[in-house]
């Protein structure tokens, strides 16, 4: 009953702009856009399976945001929109992205920018199990999906923290040493275990 219902009114819509003086026909903006979908293999197959298995993240999560950012191209740093950051290598590293990737990843920023195997290690940030990808969200990876689940509510919390400290006048740093004590202190509770009274 469905799919009759909506054919018919995609034949009343085409039947509508047939006469139509706003041409071409808006209904033509109905038909679905041709998917563009990734090759199956990239030039840097054995790079993202080396990346994988060091920092233990899936190579096709690595292979996929590599093809979403720039179609498994090494790309040079032109800027291609005015105030944005210009992009380098197959991951597409933008500006602090880079400088920071590389200073974790151990190589050079120049590396980082212009080979594979630099730009990709840059990419995976070690050590870190969530990153914000402009116009794309979150990623979260850890060893299972469980305490993948659970990074990512706290970068959910972490996030509305922040939304919310910007909306009071913006965040406030905590000293190194009073994150420590709350540290210590969660670290104690969480030993002790729960205590009922």
């Amino acid at each position: 009953m469905r799919t009759r219902v909506a054919g018919l009114v995609v034949l009343a819509l085409a039947a509508g702009c047939h006469k139509s003086p706003v041409q071409p026909c808006p209904t033509a903006l109905l038909a679905a856009p041709a998917a563009i979908s990734a090759p199956r293999s990239s030039p840097f197959d054995s790079i993202f399976r080396a990346a994988g298995a060091e920092f233990h993240v899936s190579p096709s999560l690595l292979a996929g945001i590599g093809w979403v950012e720039t179609r498994w191209q090494m790309v040079r740093g032109a800027e291609e929109f005015p105030g944005r950051p210009a992009a380098y290598g197959v991951m597409g590293l933008r500006g602090e992205g880079v400088d920071r990737g590389a200073g974790l990843a151990g190589v050079t920023i120049e590396a980082a920018r212009q080979d594979p195997v630099a730009n990709i290690r840059a990419a995976v940030l070690p050590g870190v199990p969530a990153v914000l990808l402009a116009n794309h969200g979150v990623l979260v990876f850890h060893r299972t999906p469980e305490l993948a689940i659970l990074v990512g509510g706290v970068v959910e919390e972490a996030a509305q923290a922040g939304l919310n400290a910007g909306s009071l006048g913006g965040p406030v740093p905590i000293e190194p040493e009073l994150r420590a004590a709350a540290l210590q202190r969660a670290m104690t509770f969480d030993r002790r275990g729960t205590v009922r009274a």
